[in-house]
């Protein structure tokens, strides 16, 4: 029986204008009305005001609802967006819900706006039970209360409203003593058989999806385990998985017995030759007895000659052999062999001896190997690694955390190298120095240790300490040029320097100047009198710089000493022939 669903003041309206055959309509809220399953409705009212009709909704879909047109005597209508659309207590809703397994009673009263209680006709078991409306609407639970045959309202309801208590009991619909089933042994679906929920007191058919059955095949499907005490299989069983049993029988007998009795079937009517075997039924064994071996030798065993072809005389006893050949592989004692080599392997102590080579396309020993000689491989490995690379790893791991003084090692694993690094050496040895291999210059002198050097002229010197010269220093005098009057000097280049006029010009701040620096100038006319002056790097006594000379022919000499910022004049001579 379809089932019909229900909710609390579900009011709202229609989105959109419908016409008098649609089978859809849209709300604007469709979340006020119940949800649906398969099998489930409600009924909605459709009113403009003046007219109204009842539709019964099928399904919904968000805002959509599916609807059946014209219920309850209703005549279906055209209707426009804005429109109400609500659930209702109606004639039709009331008629399902009285056929359904449910008894009725109804209360009606009236409102006077000062009573919260009213009287029932019967007692109601549990305010489920009780549906109540005011004015056709229906009341939530939370509204009212019920106790006994006493309904009491949290607010009393308005004076003139009409007040309706419609009182529902579940009536028990009893036992079925027969139950009609219909045949279906054709049909390709599936089917749940039926059971019966509990053994005692009210008891319910249900169904489990875990057993199906499908009448076209006859294929009964279990999802999990059969637990039964006994299982007869009339016909063939296929099992897909593991078969797992305490006991096996086949056709009343173990199936230990069966195997042995088929094995002792196969051999006991069997012809054999040169052994005869039977089964013993009592204890379930096998009996081999090895007949007469054929050979083309007499006497003993012990002294039997080489077998040389397929069919050979009766050996009559083996016993123990002296010398085997077969073909040209020789076995005599503890020494196996060849027609060229007869002890090329020794068997002594557990220990196999080759004489020769071992030739193998592969050679696992699971334990250790002892080779007196010389080992030769293609490729070596250890423990996985290259040869190489194991050697490289373990020297690198013997620097990586070595401590090292003067000298620093780091072992580059992507290449396998050693990088060394020597930091500052110091020494306290004396002896001779061996040669280099490079010679160096020192002062613009050869030097490659091989013999002392005598430098007679230095280019460029630095000299922390104090130093001694044996005779007069010499330093070359450089001339000075002027261009663009202007001179330009290099005080590194030229310490001693002489200026010929040509003409008026200023000495420019002189270049590559060092604190402590002395320089000096010889300043001459060159016939003409020009006019000579000086940077203001130039410091000179009293803040004033000199008069140069002005007859022809003559020379001025300035020293000056480089304080770090400015050129001090330390030295002046004048008016002295030029030369």
């Amino acid at each position: 029986m379809a089932s019909i669903k229900y909710t609390n003041n579900a009011k709202t309206t229609l989105a959109a204008n419908i016409n008098n055959s649609v089978t859809s309509a849209t709300v604007t809220d469709g979340s006020v009305f119940p949800s649906l399953s398969a099998g489930e409705h409600f009924y909605c009212t459709f009113d403009d005001g003046t007219n109204n009709e009842i539709v019964k909704v099928t399904a919904r879909s968000s805002n959509t609802l599916t609807i059946v047109r014209a219920q309850d005597n209703t005549s279906a209508r055209a209707f426009s967006s804005g429109d109400k659309a609500e659930l209702r207590i109606t004639a039709v809703v009331l008629e399902e819900v009285s056929t359904s397994s449910s008894s009725w009673g109804t209360n009606i009263f009236a409102g006077d706006g000062s009573d919260t209680t009213f009287t029932l006709s019967q007692t109601a078991t549990n305010e489920n039970y009780l549906q109540v409306f005011i004015d056709g609407v229906f009341q939530a639970h939370n509204t009212y209360s019920v106790s006994g045959t006493t309904l009491t309202f949290a607010t009393a309801p308005a004076n003139g409203r009409v007040i309706t208590a419609y009182h529902v009991e579940p009536v028990n619909l009893g036992t079925a003593d027969t139950i009609t089933a219909t045949a279906n042994n054709s049909t390709d679906e599936t089917v749940y058989p039926v059971f019966v929920d509990g053994a005692t007191g009210t008891q319910g058919l249900e169904t489990d999806t875990g057993l199906t059955y499908n009448p076209s095949s006859g294929l009964l499907t279990i999802s999990g385990e059969l637990d039964a005490g006994s299982l007869d299989i009339s016909g063939d069983a296929d099992i897909d998985g593991t078969l797992e049993a305490d006991a096996i029988t086949v056709n009343g007998v173990t199936l230990a017995e069966t195997i042995a009795d088929t094995v002792g079937a196969m051999v006991s009517s069997n012809t054999e030759t040169g052994i005869a075997v039977s089964y013993d039924d009592s204890d379930n064994t096998l009996d081999f007895v090895i007949g007469t071996l054929n050979q083309d030798t007499t006497g003993s065993a012990a002294t039997a000659a080489t077998v040389t072809g397929a069919a050979q005389s009766n050996i009559t006893s083996l016993g123990t052999l002296t010398t085997l050949t077969v073909d040209n592989v020789i076995v005599n004692g503890t020494t196996i062999g060849h027609t060229s080599d007869t002890d090329l392997m020794t068997l002594a102590d557990g220990v196999l001896t080759v004489a020769g080579e071992v030739d193998a396309t592969s050679l696992d020993v699971s334990g250790d190997a002892d080779i007196d000689g010389t080992l030769e491989a293609d490729a070596i490995t250890v423990d996985g690694t290259a040869l190489n690379e194991y050697i490289a790893d373990t020297v690198g791991a013997m620097v990586g955390s070595n401590t090292e003084s003067g000298i620093t090692v780091a072992y580059q694993d992507a290449d396998n190298t050693l990088d060394f690094t020597v930091g500052t050496l110091n020494q306290d040895t004396t002896g001779s120095a061996a040669t280099l291999t490079t010679a160096r210059n020192i002062g613009g002198v050869s030097f490659d240790g091989s013999a002392d050097i005598t430098p007679t002229t230095f280019a460029t010197a630095s000299f922390s300490g104090v130093v001694t010269a044996a005779t007069s220093a010499k330093i070359t005098q450089v001339a000075l040029t002027s261009s663009s009057n202007a001179v330009a000097w290099d005080a590194a280049a030229a310490a001693n320097a002489y200026h010929v006029t040509t003409e008026n010009t200023t000495f420019s701040a002189p270049s590559n100047a060092v604190e402590g620096a002395i320089i000096s100038v010889e300043l001459a006319q060159g016939g003409t009198a020009r006019t000579v002056a000086w940077n203001t790097v130039f410091e000179f006594a009293a803040s004033t710089a000199p008069t140069v000379t002005a007859t022809a022919n003559k020379t001025d000499i300035f020293s000056f000493r480089y304080n770090g910022s400015v050129w001090q004049e330390i030295g002046r001579v004048q008016n002295m022939a030029q030369t």
